[in-house]
């Protein structure tokens, strides 16, 4: 089993620069809780934690460019 210790975003989706620690006095917890006003950027940070834990997921190079233009797109 693989646990998350910390997680940088640098311009992913609508994180600019942004850095969080899982861990606790080094000790990763086995539940986190993310909770957030909408639009706060909550399905971002999963997507962001699912391609880390799958980045050979998908089918294609083009399927690939799309899926990473989408989630770099900052309007």
């Amino acid at each position: 089993m693989i646990f998350l210790k910390n997680l940088k975003l640098k311009n992913f989706c609508g994180y600019r620069d942004f850095e969080v620690d899982l861990s606790s006095g080094g000790e990763v917890k086995k539940w986190q809780m993310l909770f957030g006003s909408n639009g706060s950027g909550k399905s971002n940070f999963l997507t962001a934690i699912t391609l880390l834990s799958s980045p050979f997921r998908l089918q294609s190079r083009s399927e690939n460019q799309l899926f990473l233009r989408r989630l770099t797109y900052h309007p």
